[in-house]
């Protein structure tokens, strides 16, 4: 860790936010008048309105005072969410947006994944093996290695950019060690469960701690006792799956910028006025640019043997 300072941490949480331009870019382009409206009402509830109070219905237990909340900033995302999908509702029902899934705007609607809530079972637990045996396989072990490495230095970076961000004292060794340990923990209890994803560090919560001002860790475990609890309702899992492409892709749209910015402040403590530095901060972003679409477009052009393939295909 003595090799990992905020030189090396800048360019690799920058590059985490911009990773993901395309991906916003495509769901922004669903319907880009939504993907705007998103995005201007979460900076307007969490920048802008963010010193309006509202009074709470119980007051102060000993001084009897009305106590109040910050309510636009505390919940930006949630009210973001919200207003857009209701908007994206009344114009689903008016008839505004096109009803053929081959027109422009379509996936603003909210009827198009209906049926999914139909089906999906209401109370489900999940169970290891459920979706067949369990099997070691030595080429998706080492391929899965391959896509976790640099997950871990991901994670490493998110770390210190959620420690920033809190106003915190970054990480010190034993806690990053100790955060890594968990995070295969995770992975190793989602292989059992039958998903298909690893367990990791997520900018997006980051970007919300940002936002709302909230770093409290009573908070994220009441938070991922929710999460675990609503994950066993499919119905509600449904619900939140017909929020509209355009609304995420909004969200996305700050949210990544504002990851982006956060590894940008910590080149302030580096001295940028360096040759060496210059040198580092430009060749590692620019080669976290310029490779990874290449790589994308030339699959064939790296052949490494039977590993290799699949690698490629969990990336």
């Amino acid at each position: 860790m003595r090799f990992i300072g905020p030189i090396t941490i800048a360019p690799t949480i920058i590059l985490m936010g911009m990773a993901l331009s395309s991906v916003t870019a495509k769901l922004c382009a669903k319907q880009w008048w939504i993907a705007i409206m998103t995005t201007c009402l979460l900076g307007l509830f969490s920048q802008y309105m963010k010193k309006v109070r509202i009074p709470c219905a119980k007051s102060h237990p000993e001084t009897k005072k009305k106590k109040y909340t910050g309510m636009f900033q505390v919940y930006a995302v949630m009210l973001a969410i919200l207003v857009s999908i209701v908007v994206c509702a009344i114009l689903t029902v008016s008839g505004a947006l096109p009803s053929s899934p081959d027109e422009w705007g379509y996936e603003a609607r909210t009827d198009t994944r209906l049926r999914s809530v139909e089906e999906a079972r209401w109370f489900q637990m999940p169970y290891p093996g459920q979706f067949g045996q369990i099997r070691f396989n030595v080429a998706g072990i080492v391929g899965m290695l391959m896509a976790v490495i640099p997950s871990v230095l991901e994670s490493i970076g998110d770390y210190h950019a959620c420690a920033r961000i809190c106003g915190a004292t970054p990480p010190p060794v034993h806690a990053i060690n100790r955060g890594i340990f968990l995070e295969g923990i995770g992975c190793v209890l989602a292989g059992l469960w039958g998903t298909g994803v690893g367990l990791t560090s997520y900018s997006d919560n980051i970007a919300a701690i940002g936002i709302t001002k909230i770093g409290s860790r009573r908070v994220t475990q009441v938070g991922a006792g929710l999460v675990v609890l609503m994950g066993m309702f499919g119905k509600f899992g449904a619900l939140i799956g017909l929020i509209p492409a355009p609304v995420i892709g909004g969200l996305m749209l700050a949210v990544m910028g504002m990851i982006s910015t956060i590894g940008i402040s910590n080149l302030q403590v580096v001295d940028m006025n360096s040759s060496r530095n210059l040198f580092i901060v430009g060749v590692s972003l620019f080669t976290g640019i310029v490779v990874p679409p290449w790589v994308s477009a030339h699959p064939d052009s790296i052949e490494l043997g039977k590993w290799f393939h699949t690698f490629t295909v969990l990336t």
